[in-house]
C-alpha cells in the first residue's frame, strides 16, 4: 500500500492511503477535482510532521526524496475522463 499526501487550491490536505494511483484518485475524487490538487506518493518509509507558526499548525512530508509526485492525467481511464 501507498501513502498519498494531497494538497488542494484551498490550503488543505488530504491523506490516503492506498493500493495504487487509480484507486487514490477515486478516493480523493470524493472530497473534489484530484486534477486540481498536487498529490505526492511514498511507497516505504515516509513521515508527515507538523509544526506551529503564528498562523496556526502546519503538515508538511519530511525528506522530499522519499515522495514521488503523482500525475493522474497521465493515468489511461483519468485521462480519458477528462477529455469528455
Amino acid at each position: 500500500m501507498r501513502l498519498y499526501y494531497a494538497e488542494w487550491p484551498n490550503k488543505t490536505i488530504s491523506i490516503v492511503h492506498a493500493e495504487y494511483d487509480l484507486q487514490a484518485f477515486y478516493i480523493l475524487d470524493e472530497e473534489g477535482d484530484p486534477s486540481q490538487a498536487k498529490v505526492w506518493s511514498a511507497d516505504n518509509l515516509a513521515a508527515i510532521i507538523s509544526y506551529r507558526d503564528r498562523r496556526g499548525l502546519k503538515l508538511m512530508r519530511e525528506n522530499e526524496d522519499d515522495w514521488t509526485s503523482v500525475d493522474f492525467e497521465k493515468l489511461p481511464i483519468v485521462s480519458y475522463v477528462f477529455t469528455e
